[in-house]
């Protein structure tokens, strides 16, 4: 048994490659910013050659970091955004850029498509909601706009099937839970859905070959091996999308166990043993890494982006340990300022994706650190109304554990835990993304006799943070406010004037 296990984590704007011993234990990581080219609002592009020049360094910086021999690290893992897509011809050559999940120009396009098949049907089959920020919509694009790309394209491909071939699978293969954002895929059957393929003019040979996560797909090609320092012939082994293999990372494997990602997108994902719909389409269903389950997700499109931005928009310069004193000090509500986290437009539970971000409440007393924790407290109020959909649901939350750059954030742990009036708890692997990799690989390499027992090894929990009772009244007062705002806002058609 080997005693290392390599991952990766290509996030939005994020490639993480990391080395973790066989008990779960981070030996070593290495972050490659890759952020996503923003042509236009719409318009937001990735470049292949980049992102797999990013991967493969990443992973040869990351070996050479942890200090191990290559013929020690058993098998290697990816967790990869999920719904970016791109078109590759037949000599296995991108027919242009990654086409982001952020992009939204397929809007229009996708209305034709609605208008033949209602949203009901469509979520019914998909256990998603029709919209633009999924691959379907990119792909019409494609095909109507850009026709003679889709003429010479052989694949359809989103970044966990193109990087497998990158590595050296010899087929392109899929796993259920990326293909869960495509838009694309039968949820109950865990098939691309002919319904939905042919009322879309779509043809199936076009996409990829479905499998399930944590299986040996492939070995590691000599040219690879080179790039990245890990020993050629190395088993590959199929991985899963982003946000599942987060919640693996997290230990929510389990019912009741709700794991909120607070990366670049903010994702609360509970583990299911069936799958969950919700009659006004506001959570999404889809396949979990451990096959036969499902994980119950309400995606929303900004979370430690918006945070990002805030930092770009006031100077740059970061928020260091003084800022978020500072912000904590500003006490629940921010004093008075209120943020709408709709930078992407609006996602769960508000499906709209020509919704708006905006402050409200703004004066001239207003700070920079009321801004910041305004923006971690919108993003949470956007969780906390996604919670409530979960009880109404039927499905009960017992435990949340937090994973991704923003569970580093104390502040933001403890005003979760105050605007939930629940007990949260950190991980010692915050990066809980790659430690899910890591943990298909290992249990791809056969530690662990099942995917739940292996990927407890990678979920340690950190820090608990407990709710403040006596800031439970005065948060539902400032929700109560936020709601009713955003309410006010739909009712007068705002967004689209």
């Amino acid at each position: 048994m080997a005693q290392f296990f390599a991952a990766v984590d290509c996030g939005t704007s994020v490639i993480k490659s990391a080395i973790f011993r066989e008990d779960g234990r981070l030996k070593s990581v290495v972050d490659k910013p890759c952020p996503p080219e923003i042509k236009s609002r719409h318009r937001i592009e990735q470049c292949p050659q980049l992102l797999v020049d990013k991967i493969f360094s990443a992973l040869k910086e990351a070996v050479k970091k942890a200090k191990v021999k290559p013929a020690s690290i058993g098998s290697l893992s990816v967790s990869t955004q999920r719904a970016t897509i791109i078109p590759v011809g037949k000599d296995k050559k991108p027919l242009g850029n990654f086409i982001s999940w952020q992009d939204l120009r397929g809007g229009k396009v996708l209305g034709g498509f609605r208008e033949k098949f209602p949203d009901k049907k469509y979520y019914k089959i998909t256990g998603i909601p029709s919209n633009p920020i999924f691959s379907l919509a990119k792909i019409l694009w494609i095909k109507k706009k850009a026709s003679q790309i889709y003429k010479k394209t052989d694949k359809f491909l989103l970044l966990h099937s193109y990087l497998l071939k990158e590595l050296g699978c010899k087929n392109y293969l899929e796993d259920y839970s990326n293909a869960s954002l495509t838009g694309l895929l039968d949820i109950k059957k865990l098939s691309w859905s002919e319904k939905i393929l042919k009322a879309a003019g779509l043809d199936k040979k076009k996409l990829a070959e479905l499998t399930s996560s944590g299986k040996v797909v492939g070995f590691l090609s000599k040219k690879a091996a080179k790039k990245t320092s890990l020993k050629e012939g190395m088993p590959l082994v199929s991985g899963g999308g982003d946000q599942q293999c987060a919640a693996l990372g997290a230990g929510a494997v389990k019912p009741g166990i709700l794991e909120i990602t607070l990366g670049t997108a903010g994702v609360p994902l509970l583990y299911s043993p069936q799958p969950v719909f919700d009659p006004k389409m506001r959570v999404m269903c889809c396949a979990h890494l451990m096959e036969g389950r499902w994980g119950i997700e309400g995606f929303q499109g900004c979370s430690g982006s918006s945070i990002q931005w805030l930092d770009g928009i006031t100077g740059g310069r970061g928020f260091d340990k003084a800022a978020l004193t500072k912000a904590k000090e500003s006490g629940p509500g921010a004093r008075g300022v209120l943020f709408y986290p709709y930078l992407t437009g609006a996602t769960c539970p508000n499906w709209d994706p020509e919704a708006k971000g905006m402050f409200f409440g703004l004066t001239l007393d207003s700070t920079r650190p009321d801004l910041l924790r305004a923006v971690m407290e919108g993003i949470s109020f956007e969780t906390k109304e996604i919670l409530k959909l979960y009880s109404w649901l039927g499905v009960k939350v017992k435990e949340i554990r937090l994973s991704g750059g923003g569970s580093r954030n104390d502040l933001w742990s403890q005003i979760q835990a105050d605007i939930y009036q629940k007990k949260i708890f950190t991980l010692l692997n915050h990066q809980a993304a790659l430690a899910g990799a890591a943990a298909l690989a290992a249990f791809g390499a056969g530690l662990g006799k099942s995917l739940e027992k292996t990927a407890l090894r990678f979920s340690k929990v950190d820090k608990i943070f407990y709710p403040d009772k006596k800031k439970k009244t005065a948060y539902n007062k400032i929700y109560k406010k936020y709601k009713n705002i955003h309410k006010s806002l739909s009712k007068g058609n705002i967004f689209r004037k």
